[in-house]
């Protein structure tokens, strides 16, 4: 199967699914990314986290994308339903500076999905500064393959994450105020009822 070099975009990797983004491009991406990583830092054990959004197709795309990542000797930390912003959070605030994708087509319609890639800080991956060297590997399949298998490790960060950003805001000083939240149905809602619990809701 062919990869749709149109998927490449200045930011991330996007497309229509199943079409141009599916189960095949996500486990190559995972393959590519491992080997990508692996000659730039030159590293040896590899820990990638990956999360997702709340679309339909995000599972399918992960279970393929982890199984790429895997396959080419790399563990995956998996952060399970996150925002983008909650990724990058963890990426920083748990040291899982080798690299990270989250799956996710952003603001577009649910018939869309894609990956955004991360390398250590967390800095997100460009088409100049790797999406294009990406690009290039999986078209022309310059990566290689391993033999040794990583592993699959689960980790909840929404309690860090809200702790982390509650420490921003003076919540006595909002708390008589009447808030009203609308998440219109995005992965945000999951932060939601941790919100309630600090905010005594």
């Amino acid at each position: 199967m062919k990869v749709n070099p149109h998927i490449f975009r200045d930011y991330d990797i996007r497309g229509l699914y199943p079409d141009e983004i599916n189960k095949l491009v996500a486990y190559k991406i995972g393959q590519v990314f491992v080997d990508f990583i692996k000659k730039r830092r030159k590293l040896k054990k590899i820990d990638i986290i990956i999360g997702r959004d709340n679309r339909l197709s995000s599972p399918i795309l992960f279970k393929a994308l982890t199984r790429g990542i895997i396959d080419s000797g790399a563990n995956v930390v998996s952060v399970g339903v996150c925002t983008t912003p909650m990724l990058y959070f963890a990426s920083a605030f748990y040291k899982f500076d080798d690299g990270g994708i989250m799956i996710t087509a952003s603001h577009l319609p649910k018939k869309y999905n894609g990956f955004k890639l991360v390398k250590e800080v967390p800095i997100p991956i460009d088409f100049q500064t790797g999406l294009k060297k990406i690009k290039e590997m999986i078209i022309k399949k310059e990566f290689k393959v391993s033999k040794a298998k990583g592993k699959m490790i689960q980790k909840n960060i929404l309690k860090e994450y809200v702790k982390f950003n509650f420490k921003a805001f003076a919540i006595p000083k909002i708390t008589p105020l009447k808030v009203v939240i609308d998440t219109g149905n995005t992965t945000t809602g999951i932060i939601i009822p941790e919100i309630f619990k600090r905010t005594k809701c």
